[in-house]
């Protein structure tokens, strides 16, 4: 079970990778704590995950011309 504030941590990580494409300008915490971890995985799984949905909208689209 996660606790709030690791929740907090995601949700600001996955928000930051819209605006952020250098996870170095994106966290707010010091480097070597676990927020700042905590933060990375899941800053780092949220672009993963973009880059998934946009190769998958990229074929969509080419199938469709």
């Amino acid at each position: 079970m996660k606790t709030p504030e690791i929740e907090h941590i995601e949700a600001e990580a996955q928000k930051a990778a819209w605006l952020y494409d250098d996870i170095n300008d994106a966290c707010p915490y010091p480097f070597g704590t676990v927020a700042a971890a905590t933060f990375r995985a899941a800053f780092e799984a949220a672009k993963a995950s973009m880059v998934v949905a946009a190769q998958a909208l990229h074929r969509h689209q080419a199938g469709a011309a």
